[in-house]
C-alpha cells in the first residue's frame, strides 16, 4: 500500500510539473521582449503553430502605404510554412506626440498596445510603423528599422518618410516594405540568429547580417545609408544563403 502511495504521489508531481512547463511555455511566448530569433523555428515552420497573425500598429493619420503592407504580406507567406494561413493586420493607435523614440519609450508602448496572444495553432509578431526617428540617430547614422525582441519591431516611418519620395529619391513604398522584411528576417533567425546557418554567410563586422551587399540581410538595409545607395525601382531579396537558413529551420 505504502508502495502504491509513493507511486501515486510520483504521477501527481509529473503531471503537475508537465501541465505548468506548458503554461510558462505558453506565457514566455506571449511576453513581450525575448532574444531576436529566439522564436525562429515557431514562427517558421507549422510543427506547433500553423498560422501566423502580425500586428502592424501605426499612429494616428500615420499609416504606411499598402503597396509594403501588401509586400509585407506577400514575403511572409513566401517564405514560412503556415498551411493555415498568415494575415497582417493594421491597427491605428493614438499620436504619441514624439518625434523621436528610446528603446525603452518603444518597449513602453508595446506593453500598452499591444494585446493579440499567441494561442495554440496561432503565433503572433508586433510592428510598430513610429511617427518618429530613433533617439540613437546622430548626424551621420540614422536607422530605418530595429527588431529588438523575438517577436517585436518597430520602423521609423517618419524618417524613411522624410527622405524619400521626392524628385531624385526612392519611392516610400519601395523603403518601407525593404525595411518591414529586413526585420522581419532578424527574428526569423536572420543571420546566424535563431536559424542556423547552412553555409557561413555572416557579416561579423556587422552583427547578425548578411555578407552579400545585395541581399535584403546586409547591414545598410536598416539604414540611411540603403537610401542614399538605392537604385532600381525592386526591393532587394534574399539571396540563396538567407533562404536556405529559413528553410533548414522549418520555413517553405
Amino acid at each position: 500500500m505504502l508502495h502504491i502511495k509513493k507511486t501515486t504521489y510520483f504521477l501527481i508531481l509529473l503531471i503537475a510539473f508537465s501541465s505548468c512547463k506548458k503554461d510558462d511555455d505558453q506565457k514566455a511566448i506571449n511576453s513581450p521582449g525575448g532574444s531576436v530569433g529566439s522564436l525562429s523555428k515557431a514562427l517558421l515552420s507549422d510543427a506547433q503553430y500553423t498560422s501566423m497573425r502580425l500586428d502592424l500598429y501605426f499612429e494616428q493619420n500615420n499609416a504606411p502605404t499598402q503597396e509594403a503592407v501588401d509586400s509585407l504580406e506577400a514575403f511572409l507567406s513566401k517564405r514560412l510554412s503556415k498551411p493555415n494561413g498568415i494575415s497582417v493586420n493594421l491597427i491605428e493607435i493614438p499620436d504619441q506626440s514624439q518625434s523621436s523614440f528610446s528603446l525603452d519609450e518603444l518597449k513602453n508602448i508595446e506593453s500598452s498596445y499591444r494585446n493579440t496572444q499567441t494561442s495554440k495553432s496561432e503565433i503572433t509578431a508586433y510592428l510598430f510603423y513610429a511617427n518618429g526617428d530613433y533617439s540613437a540617430n546622430s548626424n551621420n547614422s540614422q536607422t530605418l528599422g530595429i527588431a529588438y525582441g523575438s517577436s517585436s519591431m518597430v520602423v521609423f516611418g517618419k524618417t524613411i518618410q522624410e527622405n524619400t519620395g521626392g524628385l531624385t529619391q526612392p519611392s516610400t513604398a519601395l523603403v518601407e516594405q525593404s525595411v518591414m522584411k529586413h526585420e522581419v528576417g532578424h527574428i526569423l533567425g536572420l543571420v546566424n540568429l535563431g536559424a542556423p546557418m547552412q553555409t557561413n554567410h555572416q557579416d561579423t563586422e556587422h552583427g547578425k547580417h548578411c555578407i552579400n551587399e545585395n541581399c535584403l540581410m546586409y547591414w545598410a538595409t536598416e539604414t540611411g545609408n540603403f537610401i542614399s545607395n538605392l537604385t532600381g525601382s525592386s526591393p532587394p531579396q534574399l539571396d540563396a544563403n538567407c533562404i536556405a537558413d529559413l528553410r533548414a529551420n522549418g520555413g517553405a
